[in-house]
C-alpha cells in the first residue's frame, strides 16, 4: 500500500492590512481600471501640518504625488499631511494611468486627522 495521501495542494494566498486601515485593497499584481476605481481605505495622516487646524469633518484633500510621498492638500493648496499605506504604490501607478484620488476628512482631534482615501 501507499501513503502519502494523494492530489494536489491547493495554496491560497491572504493578505492582511495594517490596523491602522480598512477597506478594500487588494495586494500584489498591477493595478487595472477595475482595482483603480476599488481603491478605499480609512487612515491617518501621517507629517500633518498646521493647515489641519482648518480642516471640518467631511472636506475633501486632493491627493498628489510629490516625488512618490502622497500629500494631501487643502483647497487652498497647503499641504495638509501625508499618506503613508500599502497602497500607496498601486495609487502611484494609478495616478501614472490618469486616475485622480481624494481624502475626505473623517474627523480630526489634536494633530490627528483621520481620513477616507478614494477615488476622486
Amino acid at each position: 500500500m501507499k501513503g502519502g495521501g494523494g492530489g494536489k495542494r491547493k495554496y491560497i494566498k491572504k493578505y492582511t492590512e495594517p490596523i491602522s486601515e480598512q477597506g478594500s485593497l487588494y495586494g500584489g499584481g498591477s493595478a487595472t481600471i477595475d482595482s483603480c476605481k476599488s481603491i478605499l481605505f480609512n487612515t491617518q495622516l501621517q507629517k500633518v501640518t498646521p493647515a489641519i487646524k482648518a480642516l471640518l469633518p467631511n472636506d475633501e484633500l486632493s491627493i498628489r504625488n510629490s516625488k512618490s510621498e502622497l500629500q494631501a492638500i487643502n483647497t487652498s493648496g497647503d499641504v495638509c499631511g501625508s499618506i503613508v499605506s500599502s497602497a500607496n504604490p498601486r495609487i502611484l501607478e494609478c495616478m501614472g494611468r490618469g486616475y485622480s484620488f481624494k481624502s475626505v476628512v473623517n474627523s480630526i482631534s489634536g494633530s490627528v486627522c483621520k481620513v477616507t482615501v478614494q477615488i476622486a
